[in-house]
């Protein structure tokens, strides 16, 4: 698929409630790869969808929990500059 079917938004809104379950359970390797994938798709598709904000959020969580501190600033930065340009469309 392209990126645009239906299905494969669905598959990567999935990934996105699975890698924060995943991250609540303490499996922050997992989280990280079903978000990288998730974060790929939206990224890819330029899908304006509210959910790129969620997966930036997530990433900030996650690498905070794993003590990796100066990359999850970097994400809460990315988030707040989605913000910025989200309000603007």
């Amino acid at each position: 698929h392209d990126g645009r079917h239906p299905g494969c938004l669905r598959r990567a809104h999935l990934r996105l409630r699975h890698a924060n379950n995943l991250r609540m359970l303490g499996q922050h390797a997992d989280a990280e790869q079903q978000l990288t994938v998730a974060h790929q798709f939206f990224a890819a598709a330029r899908v304006g969808d509210p959910a790129l904000g969620v997966i930036y959020q997530e990433f900030a969580a996650l690498t905070e929990a794993t003590g990796r501190t100066d990359e999850a600033a970097k994400w809460r930065q990315r988030l707040q500059e989605w913000r910025a340009t989200s309000v603007e469309r």
